[in-house]
């Protein structure tokens, strides 16, 4: 048995791959949960795969003679309807002179974009550049706090979605 803070050798790695050759996998035709699934799921989000992989995965398109389903423009999941939010970021920062429009700070390296009225709102207006605005770390976090109750009170009936009471 290894102790801690000791490395095998080459050798001892690949007499140790050898042995596992040919043995059962310890979940081979186990069932797994619903719910089993569905937190293996969220736990393998976000990893990405080699590019060997990839090609692998293609080659078995290939040779089946199907074709991958096609994950670039409306089809991806990250589609936007064209608007790049990086590039009206950028746009938005040089607009306003990389300052932030409540408190006048000038600091190019942490200016940040908000929504003048909230996307969850007013989702036509999550692209257009006048409802874009910069901000500082600071008045960013106010603001998104003020905007959070005003959003809970929107939803829950109680203002209209100008800011009067109904």
């Amino acid at each position: 048995m290894f102790t801690k803070g000791y490395i095998p050798t080459i050798e001892q790695r690949q007499k140790q791959s050898l042995a596992k050759l040919g043995g059962v996998p310890w979940n081979k035709n186990k069932n797994l949960s619903a719910e089993h699934r569905k937190n293996l799921s969220i736990a393998l989000s976000g990893r990405s795969i080699s590019d060997e992989t990839k090609q692998k995965l293609s080659d078995v398109h290939v040779v089946l003679g199907t074709k991958p389903p096609v994950y670039f423009g409306e089809n991806n999941f990250k589609w936007s309807g064209g608007h790049n939010m990086l590039y009206l970021r950028k746009k938005v920062l040089v607009r306003d002179n990389y300052t932030c429009q409540i408190c006048g700070l000038q600091d190019k390296e942490i200016m940040q974009v908000d929504h003048q009225k909230p996307k969850k709102i007013f989702p036509e207006l999550k692209f257009n550049l006048n409802n874009l605005l910069s901000l500082c770390p600071n008045c960013h976090a106010r603001k998104t706090k003020t905007d959070r109750k005003w959003i809970a009170q929107v939803l829950k009936g109680r203002l209209s979605d100008r800011g009067q009471l109904k």
